[in-house]
């Protein structure tokens, strides 16, 4: 191999190393946007972003589906931006980023980029406001929870597949010869 060759093989070599190298320490500093399993209506991406991580820490995964794999989140959002007052709704924006702002402040990331133990920390400070709270005025906390308990147990997967399900009244017979019945119900 002649001496041009050897120092062009040797440049692309060390190029190569080093823009590797570089390009890895641009990609340790990047992450990746927190993916959504539903589109918001209301709130925007970061507010979403909160609310799913919110709901699933007051309903985590467990031998049940957490709570925004049932789709709690587009509940909360559709309740939300479709029949509550535009100052409440502003005010319950305003509570999501006072969770990002406590979980920056503390841990220097957003509520959605926190670990689960993180999270519970967050979450036991707003238990802890929510009880201390009058009932005057409603903390977000007990809102939030109020809002994810109902989407939870209303959702047709935990209606169907968690909790007994028995549809009442059941099949319609419409000619049913009466020596079929067996007895008499009441309504």
């Amino acid at each position: 191999m002649d001496r041009r060759k050897a120092i062009k093989h040797t440049t692309l070599l060390l190029g190569t190393a080093l823009s590797g190298g570089t390009m890895a320490g641009l990609m340790a500093g990047c992450k990746a946007e927190i993916k959504l399993g539903w589109e918001p209506s209301f709130f925007n991406s970061k507010e979403a972003q909160t609310l799913e991580s919110l709901v699933d820490t007051i309903l985590p995964k467990t031998e049940t589906p957490a709570a925004s794999e049932v789709g709690v989140p587009a509940y909360i959002d559709d309740i939300i931006g479709h029949f509550w007052k535009a100052e409440d709704q502003k005010q319950f924006q305003n509570d999501l980023t006072k969770v990002n702002k406590r979980a920056h402040n503390l841990f220097g990331a957003p509520y959605a980029e926190l670990s689960t133990a993180e999270q519970n920390k967050i979450m036991d400070h707003l238990v802890e406001k929510a009880r201390s709270a009058g009932t005057e005025n409603q903390p977000f906390f007990l809102q939030l929870k109020e809002l994810t308990y109902s989407g939870y147990f209303t959702s047709e997967f935990i209606g169907e597949e968690v909790l007994a399900y028995d549809p009442v009244p059941g099949t319609y017979i419409g000619d049913l010869p009466i020596e079929d019945v067996d007895q008499a119900w009441s309504l």
